[in-house]
């Protein structure tokens, strides 16, 4: 599996992880912003030659654009807080005792007016950006 990431320096990060029966090896290609050099995992720099720099923008390049494109617009997801799920279960727990002679479909219908009347004040909208993309 292939992850791409832009790393502090802006250099290219290609992140390979393959994964056995016992363990999971990962293999790190770093390329510099310019294409002038690459380096395999803590190997030292070593110049790229024109095929390397040619694999790069065959393969590579349409994945960093997909990564800057991420950075700059960040998903915007909705998240509940944590304590939702005890306030909801307690609000539908306490009139399910209170409605006990109720049908399934009136119980159905409770449910999610208890959802979206108590979902609202526990909604956090977040701004998701990612360390990496696939």
């Amino acid at each position: 599996m292939l992850s791409f990431k832009i790393n502090e320096a802006g250099n290219f990060v290609v992140i390979q992880r393959i994964m056995g029966f016992c363990s999971t090896d990962t293999m790190t290609v770093e390329y510099t912003a310019d294409l002038t050099q690459k380096r395999v995992n803590v190997e030292p720099w070593r110049p790229t030659s024109e095929s390397d720099r040619k694999w790069f923008e065959d393969y590579y390049r349409a994945k960093f654009e997909k990564f800057i494109e991420a950075v700059k617009n960040p998903k915007k997801v909705e998240v509940l807080r944590p304590a939702f799920h005890e306030v909801f279960n307690k609000a539908h727990r306490s009139w399910c005792e209170a409605n006990p002679d109720v049908t399934r479909e009136e119980r159905k219908a409770a449910y999610a007016e208890t959802y979206e009347r108590i979902r609202p004040d526990f909604v956090v909208v977040k701004e998701v950006v990612p360390d990496e993309v696939r």
